[in-house]
């Protein structure tokens, strides 16, 4: 199936203001208007999680955020019940330590995303695997992700490729990463996310020893995805409400990288809001 086939009408993954490093100015509605103005109908928000005893404010919102957050998007749900079913929830990493504070938030939201960026959140030299990476980075990224998704709480794996941004070579490492985590979703029937803002946020594709590719989606890793028995969802990864109107010239630049590989996307929503 083709990208600019698909007539999808609903994003699971949104992010707002809070998180210290999208656009600071829109407000919850902001996003909401630019997305039905697409012809989006089903709506996540899925912002960065908050950890206990965690301070990142460029990263994410503190704990204490969460009922404002819950407040906010509550009274959008109302407004716009008729037009837009909006979900509530967040994109949460896989730490051993902190896997408490993702079952609180699994709990009280709609859905859990997964989505590993940092190898830690307990020290100030955290890093980024994709700009930071290497060999060790990638199979720790790795173990995480497995880990993550071994404890059944996570709805969709976001940008299962992010830690090939951290190299320019990738090399045999990095191709068994990405085949243990294709497994992975395919064994936990975990729909995989291609996900956007690489594009979105990134000028121009990164250079590997294996050629010029985004830094995310990359090709390279659907590459390999595409001989599993797994299903795509598109994540738009939202950090400006202008990406919902770049929506189409983003699917038409990502339908050059992957219509070829013959993945499977989901095209109906599969996520809705819970009865409270």
């Amino acid at each position: 199936m083709n990208l600019r086939d698909l007539d999808v009408y609903f994003n699971y993954h949104t992010h707002t203001n809070r998180n210290g490093h999208g656009n600071r100015t829109a407000t919850d509605e902001d996003y909401v208007r630019a997305a039905m103005e697409t012809g989006i109908r089903i709506l996540g928000f899925s912002e960065h999680c908050p950890y206990q005893g965690v301070s990142q404010p460029m990263a994410r919102p503190g704990w204490d955020v969460i009922p404002e957050y819950f407040s906010s998007l509550g009274k959008l749900k109302e407004k716009y019940r008729d037009r837009c079913e909006i979900l509530i929830g967040f994109e949460c990493e896989y730490y051993p330590n902190h896997i408490d504070d993702v079952r609180k938030l699994k709990e009280m939201s709609d859905y859990i995303i997964l989505g590993q960026h940092f190898n830690t959140v307990d020290n100030p030299d955290f890093y980024c695997y994709a700009f930071r990476c290497g060999d060790e980075g990638a199979l720790e990224y790795t173990e995480n992700v497995l880990k993550g998704l071994d404890t059944g709480m996570y709805d969709i794996l976001a940008h299962p490729d992010y830690f090939f941004g951290g190299t320019n070579d990738i090399d045999d490492v990095f191709v068994e990463c990405a085949h243990r985590i294709c497994q992975k979703c395919e064994e936990t029937k975990t729909p995989m996310e291609i996900n956007f803002n690489g594009v979105s946020w990134h000028a121009g594709k990164n250079q590997y020893k294996q050629g010029p590719h985004y830094f995310y989606p990359n090709r390279l890793f659907w590459e390999i995805a595409c001989k599993y028995d797994i299903r795509c969802v598109i994540g738009l990864d939202a950090h400006d409400p202008d990406v919902f109107r770049r929506r189409e010239t983003l699917f038409n630049m990502l339908s050059e990288e992957v219509d070829d590989l013959g993945l499977e996307f989901l095209t109906e929503p599969f996520l809705h809001a819970k009865e409270r």
